[in-house]
């Protein structure tokens, strides 16, 4: 099933998981879908940026600083670690950072829930609602909706804005939201949403 089940509130929050330079320009981590959704991204983020966060991913600095089986990780991701990608990969694609938005979550997993400051910034925010866009489909953005279900959250995928290095998984990833998990996660599209979503 796609589409919302209903009309959004005005305490929806859109959540941009990781729409930075690693995944933009990155040799090994650069995402190609990245540009394609930033449009779509874009436009939604200008249209409520007050109702806008974006988390970031924040590699760790070597693979030794790493926990557990993070340093198996990086050690075959070395140049990803921040030692060897630098400080500013872990800005956001500049498109983003110039607008006001509600706020950044920076995350070492992949889920936004696995930074500590997620769940007080969404209390603050008084956010019943996710809207979920960014990179990528099957792992950060995926992460982030199991976290948001378990924590009683309504869910929406923006199904045009979020995107993968893997096509395949990506579409696998919106089949199984949309088969698998039809009562907690809805998938619809950026025009479907600004239509459903008030402004206080």
């Amino acid at each position: 099933m796609t589409g919302l089940h209903s009309p959004l509130s005005p305490s929806a929050l859109h959540v941009v998981i990781d729409m930075q330079v690693l995944f933009d320009s990155h040799p090994e981590w650069g995402c190609a879908d990245l540009r394609g959704i930033l449009p779509a991204v874009q436009r939604m983020a200008t249209a409520r940026p007050d109702r806008t966060v974006c988390t970031r991913f924040v590699p760790a600095r070597n693979a030794a600083s790493a926990p557990g089986c993070w340093q198996r990780y990086y050690r075959h991701w070395h140049g990803a670690t921040l030692e060897q990608a630098g400080e500013a990969a872990v800005e956001l694609v500049p498109e983003l950072a110039a607008l006001p938005l509600a706020g950044i979550v920076d995350k070492a997993g992949y889920s936004a829930y696995s930074s500590a400051d997620f769940v007080p910034l969404l209390d603050r925010l008084r956010a019943d609602t996710l809207i979920l866009s960014g990179v990528e489909t099957d792992v950060c953005v995926w992460a982030t909706v199991l976290s948001a279900i378990d924590d009683g959250r309504r869910v929406v995928i923006a199904s045009d804005a979020v995107g993968s290095s893997n096509r395949d998984t990506h579409d696998a990833t919106l089949r199984i939201a949309a088969d698998r998990f039809d009562l907690q996660i809805e998938l619809a599209t950026v025009d479907e949403i600004l239509a459903a979503w008030p402004i206080s």
